[in-house]
C-alpha cells in the first residue's frame, strides 16, 4: 500500500472527513455530529479494514448493519444483539455512545490522570476510528486462526478479554 492508502487516525487529518479545508485539531466542543460527512467516515473505515485483510464486502458483512435509512453503519458488537439493534441504529447513535464513553472513562477510569493533567486527547470520532481498528484486528485474528470460519461463526467471535460477548449498553451498574 502506498502512503496515501494508511489511515492515521490523529485528529490533525480529519479535515477531509469533516469536508473542511485549514481545520486544525478538533476539540470535543467543535465536533458535532452534525458536522461529520458519514459517508466520507465509512470509506475511511472501509480502509481501515483493508489494512486487515477485509475486503470492503468483508467489512460490509462483519462491521456493519443497516440504519433507519438502510445505509450501512459500523457496529462494533456481537451478533446476538444485532437484531435488536438494525433500524435502530444510525451514526448519530454511535456518535452519542462513542461519547458516553469516552465521557465515563475520562471521568471514572482516568480522573486520576485528568486531574494531574496527564489525561488523553480523544473526541468521539477519533475514538470510533480507534474501534474500527480493533474490531478489524478482532477479525483478522479469527480469520487467521480458524480459516474456515463463516461470517455468522466471526461475528460471534466478537468477545472482550473475558471471552464475554461486546454488546451495547445504553447505562451502568454500580
Amino acid at each position: 500500500m502506498g502512503k496515501q492508502d494508511t489511515i492515521d487516525i490523529s485528529p490533525w487529518d480529519l479535515s477531509d472527513l469533516l469536508g473542511r479545508r485549514n481545520f486544525g485539531p478538533p476539540s470535543e466542543q467543535g465536533l458535532g455530529e452534525d458536522d461529520i460527512e458519514w459517508e466520507n467516515v465509512y470509506q475511511s473505515m472501509k480502509r481501515i479494514g483493508g489494512q486487515y485483510g477485509l475486503t470492503p464486502r468483508e467489512f460490509k458483512e462483519h462491521c456493519t448493519i443497516p440504519s433507519p435509512s438502510s445505509d450501512p453503519t459500523f457496529y462494533p458488537f456481537h451478533v446476538l444483539p444485532k437484531p435488536e439493534a438494525i433500524g435502530n441504529w444510525g451514526w448519530k447513535t454511535l456518535y452519542s455512545m462513542a461519547r458516553a464513553m469516552l465521557n465515563r472513562m475520562k471521568n471514572g477510569c482516568n480522573r486520576h490522570a485528568e486531574q494531574a493533567g496527564f489525561g488523553e486527547e480523544m473526541n468521539p470520532l477519533r475514538f470510533i476510528y480507534w474501534w474500527t481498528h480493533h474490531l478489524c484486528r478482532q477479525i483478522q485474528t479469527v480469520k487467521k486462526s480458524r480459516p474456515a470460519t463463516s461470517t455468522e461463526e466471526i461475528g460471534f467471535h466478537i468477545l472482550d478479554r473475558w471471552g464475554l460477548p461486546v454488546a451495547p449498553r445504553t447505562e451502568t451498574t454500580g
